[in-house]
């Protein structure tokens, strides 16, 4: 298997050299495994597995397509710097406002991200490039496809917890792959269903069951976690920061003369916009806009909401 069996073929070659090599390797085989039989060094019932994969050779390419294929995505995941970042979408500003539903706004997301779209949009090409024959060759790599997209859900939360749970830079970057992932997921099942041949059932059942829109729901909902736990964590730390220094406030404030806790309440709120300046100039450049305000605004509110109690 590790000797004979491609990498990767061309969609002209697929319908002829696995035919081809599989009859060779029969041919060459057959003998020497009866050989093996008749000198009772291997057992007649069942098939010598040397028989069953020159016979199977097709299936066996098919299944090792899948394992390059989706090395590659954990190669992908494991193995490139999580924290590099390409920017996508495109602005907001200037865009029909019925439309901005089904733009991606301009952000920031992973490299990783990026790459590993490319290649389940490779894979995705090669679907439906290739012949009908093997028949699970199609249906294969379209599983594939969606495997990748498991694997980023299974391997980077998993690879980067102790970050996305404290670094904020982090948890934005994840919150924006996956709203980049949901975006293409729901559309990429209707760009290419239409691409697959109609020539045999395989291909019908192809153009009926080819989705990813069924994916949205995951990666959003990992979105609002990732980015909601760190608003709740950036929320606590503001009133860790504040809410301490500002416990008396609400009595001073009855009293005509100024008070040291008068004082205190500025320090803290100066300290509370620090904290917020700082979030801001760690997010800006990676959230869309519309995120970025949500986001500062909200923790603006926890900041002032503990004022307005005393």
């Amino acid at each position: 298997a590790k000797t004979c069996l491609p990498d990767a073929l061309e969609s002209s070659q697929v319908s002829t050299l696995l035919p081809d090599r599989g009859q060779e390797l029969l041919q060459i085989c057959t003998p020497f495994c009866k050989e093996m039989v008749d000198r009772h060094l291997l057992a007649r019932d069942p098939p010598p597995k040397l028989v069953t994969f020159c016979q199977d050779f097709e299936q066996y390419y098919v299944e090792h397509r899948r394992c390059v294929l989706l090395n590659q995505a954990r190669d992908i995941l494991k193995n490139h710097d999580y924290h590099n970042t390409i920017t996508v979408g495109v602005d907001e500003d200037g865009q029909d406002p019925s439309m901005a539903v089904f733009l991606l706004h301009k952000s920031s997301v992973s490299d990783v991200a990026s790459k590993l779209m490319e290649l389940v949009r490779h894979t995705m090409d090669e679907s439906v490039q290739m012949p009908s024959t093997p028949p699970t060759l199609r249906p294969t790599l379209y599983k594939t496809a969606r495997e990748m997209l498991s694997l980023f859900r299974a391997i980077i939360p998993a690879s980067h917890r102790h970050e996305v749970a404290t670094v904020p830079r982090t948890a934005a970057v994840l919150h924006n792959d996956c709203i980049f992932f949901a975006h293409h997921c729901l559309t990429l099942g209707l760009e290419y269903r239409e691409q697959y041949s109609e020539e045999d059932a395989r291909g019908k059942l192809l153009r009926q069951s080819c989705i990813f829109v069924d994916m949205v729901p995951l990666f959003r909902e990992l979105a609002d976690s990732s980015m909601g736990d760190m608003l709740d964590l950036q929320a606590d730390q503001l009133v860790e920061i504040v809410g301490s220094r500002i416990t008396y406030l609400g009595e001073s404030l009855r009293s005509n003369e100024s008070l040291q806790e008068w004082s205190d309440a500025e320090t803290a709120m100066a300290a509370g916009i620090y904290h917020l300046r700082h979030l801001a100039q760690s997010w800006r450049p990676i959230l869309s806009k519309r995120i970025f305000c949500q986001s500062i605004g909200h923790l603006s509110d926890v900041l002032l909401t503990l004022y307005w109690k005393q």
